[in-house]
């Protein structure tokens, strides 16, 4: 109820003087308010149903009474009550896998060129993955060593370069289905190494 509704009805209970009518009234502000100390100031309504506790029709008089406790209760709960707990905050989410983050070094090869390339595999294929880090570490090991083949096994600029467009395919939120496919086996690491670029960047 808000608050012209219970002007109107304050300025009805003043009015009436039939004993059902005030008793249907009373029974309205007794449902139908969400008491405030404020709203009965701004309303009379306070005053107008206190002053009905001395009304000559006892029955109207007690049904007055009662409300005035009523209300005067509701508000000394809303004075003690408790604010609401804030909701708990959602969990957090774990970070992101990578190679410095599962594994203490990174020493596959003897050349610390192929090593930063496994580790940028390592780092495409982690990311969010629940498989064991050895299993990831191998995929991306297999990877490395496929590229370094095609390559003449050597570490050149293509070489590299290789390594990049790999990783974008793993990572990227348009072809990371080939980081699933890579994962599960659908895709074998080898295969995946050799693919072509238009294949890489085909959105699924």
């Amino acid at each position: 109820m808000d608050t012209a509704e219970l002007k109107g009805h304050v300025k009805q209970l003043q009015k009436l003087t039939e004993e059902s009518d005030l008793l249907a009234l009373l029974d309205t502000l007794r449902n139908g308010v969400v008491v405030k100390e404020s709203l009965l100031r701004q309303t009379s309504a306070g005053l107008a149903v206190g002053r009905l506790r001395s009304y000559p029709i006892q029955t109207v008089a007690d049904a007055a009474k009662e409300l005035v406790k009523k209300w005067k209760q509701d508000i000394e709960d809303a004075k003690t009550a408790k604010p609401p707990s804030p909701p708990p905050p959602p969990p957090a989410k774990p970070p992101l896998r990578s190679a410095k983050r599962d594994l203490t070094s990174l020493k596959v090869t003897d050349d610390p060129i192929r090593d930063k390339c496994i580790e940028l595999m390592y780092d495409g294929l982690a990311l969010d993955s629940d498989m064991a880090t050895e299993e990831i570490l191998a995929l991306a090991t297999i990877i490395e060593a496929a590229v370094f083949e095609t390559h003449d096994e050597a570490t050149t600029t293509e070489y590299k370069a290789r390594f990049r467009t790999l990783f974008v395919a793993l990572r990227h939120k348009d072809t990371s289905r080939w980081r699933d496919a890579v994962l599960n086996g659908a895709v074998e690491a080898e295969r995946f190494a050799s693919l072509s670029l238009a294949d890489l960047m085909q959105i699924a």
